[in-house]
């Protein structure tokens, strides 16, 4: 499948599970919402949208509104909460911010999508600024070496066990001039000694 198709299209599934669950509505009365990751880079491969709520104060009644009302959503299938304010060292490390977490997998035309939010505090949110300074980076060509890396590997164990990001992609490709996986796996060992 042509890859640009394919994130064209999931582009447009996402943008309508969000409308269908009125989601950024209800997350608005919360904090300011932020969509961020690959549905706001355009740079999508398979069915996961990312959610940051930005919030002066992290409290646990908006939170639980939300977790309230997506639990009598029809098709949701499933929900994790997890509270990541008191984060290790090494997450703190890897930029990881302080937050709350609400994973949800929802299941539309027999498929399932993740959707990830993440209840943060305003000051602590780099996402936003990080789609900012990328953003002006992608081109057509960058943008194709970017899901196809993606695409090859994002069930990857080390993908799937979080030693491995999409942003570690997007820097390869957009900062260092990697052009194909090889190359990428070849920067990635050099420079995390993760082999792929």
């Amino acid at each position: 499948m042509d890859l640009i198709f394919q994130q064209d299209n999931l582009q447009k599934q996402a943008n309508k599970i969000l409308s269908e669950l009125n989601l950024v509505e209800i997350l608005s009365e919360i904090g300011e919402v932020k969509i961020v990751g690959s549905l706001a880079l355009g740079l999508m491969v398979w069915p996961d949208i990312d959610i940051d709520v930005c919030l002066e104060e992290i409290k646990n009644e908006g939170y639980f509104k939300v977790v309230q009302y997506l639990f009598i959503q029809p098709n949701i299938k499933k929900l994790v909460i997890s509270d990541d304010r008191n984060l290790s060292e090494d997450l703190k490390i890897r930029g990881i911010p302080q937050s709350i977490y609400l994973g949800v997998i929802y299941k539309i035309d027999e498929q399932e999508w993740k959707i990830d939010i993440r209840f943060v505090l305003s000051l602590l949110d780099r996402a936003e600024e990080y789609i900012k300074v990328t953003l002006p980076k992608l081109t057509a060509v960058n943008k194709e070496i970017i899901l196809d890396i993606k695409n090859q590997l994002f069930l990857h164990p080390e993908y799937l066990n979080k030693k491995l990001s999409s942003v570690d992609i997007y820097n390869a490709v957009l900062d260092q001039g990697i052009k194909n996986i090889t190359e990428f796996k070849e920067y990635l060992y050099k420079k995390s000694g993760i082999n792929l």
